[in-house]
């Protein structure tokens, strides 16, 4: 389930049971050392989300991407943080359908949401990064040949540039040459491969290579998510050796953490304790 607080309406990360995507709240570290009590207004909040969401999830067979814009500015208007409407609302309805609709169905999907993306974006003052040259990023995002789901890549971007991060998604499916001159590239310290279906194990083993040869100097750490993951349709054995993430926003905080005292933990060992939510950091 997707878990927001209840009181300052901000996104706390997904909760079991993880096939559910309706919202559920609770309340954030903040909010719980102020001392707010449960009042008509936060049930108003409450309310307001769970109907904000069932709107958006029918806009994606509507077409009417006005009356999503419409929808982004109601909810900014309430106060709910742009990178929550992204995180929170937007991503998990592509998560959900991603899972169980056919393929043309889920491109159109895809183009609906990525046209409110943008807006709520725009919206915020927020920019959908490009690949430009800077520092040496944080982690790379890549999806492979085969997965043509890059809007995904985008809103993990975004959020962690929001979360201080500096994420570079590349914004094409990754043969092994354009991984090989991206690291060459970028030096990136994480790699981070999206896995839509079970079948791309053979593409994410050969980017994960790659990968590992052109920074053999300083190997980064690479790590597999998305649906695949998610739904449990691979496991180690379909590919070993990289570190499959089930709870994507813990993972994100382990690897800021770890930035910040400038080394990794082993990412297997962290990515199997007991989850966390985003209040408890």
């Amino acid at each position: 389930m997707i878990r927001w607080c209840a009181y300052c309406q901000r996104f706390l990360g997904e909760v079991e049971p993880y096939q559910d995507m309706n919202i559920t709240h609770g309340m954030c570290a903040s909010c719980a050392k102020v001392g707010l009590e449960f009042s008509a207004e936060i049930e108003k909040r409450i309310y307001f989300l769970s109907r904000l969401q069932t709107q958006l999830r029918d806009l994606q067979f509507s077409h009417d991407i006005e009356l999503g814009k419409r929808l982004v500015d109601e909810g900014l208007s309430q106060g709910v943080r742009a990178i929550d409407l992204l995180l929170g609302i937007v991503t998990p309805l592509l998560k959900k359908f991603d899972a169980s609709t056919d393929g043309l169905a889920i491109k159109n999907i895809e183009k609906n949401l990525a046209a409110i993306c943008e807006y709520i974006a725009t919206k915020a003052n927020l920019s959908w990064p490009q690949s430009l040259n800077e520092a040496t990023p944080d982690i790379l995002f890549a999806a492979p040949p085969s997965n043509q789901h890059l809007f995904y890549l985008k809103v993990l971007e975004l959020w962690l540039r929001d979360e201080g991060l500096f994420a570079l998604s590349l914004n094409e499916s990754m043969t092994n040459e354009k991984m090989q001159t991206a690291c060459e590239k970028y030096q990136p310290k994480v790699v981070g491969l999206i896995m839509s279906v079970n079948t791309e194990a053979e593409e994410i083993n050969q980017l994960a290579q790659t990968a590992r040869e052109t920074l053999r100097a300083a190997p980064p750490v690479i790590f597999v998510s998305g649906t695949a993951v998610r739904n449990r349709l691979v496991s180690e054995k379909d590919l070993p050796g990289l570190s499959l993430i089930y709870d994507e926003p813990q993972l994100f905080l382990i690897i800021k953490a770890n930035l910040a005292l400038g080394f990794f933990y082993d990412l297997k060992r962290n990515a199997n304790k007991p989850k966390r939510n985003h209040d408890d950091q």
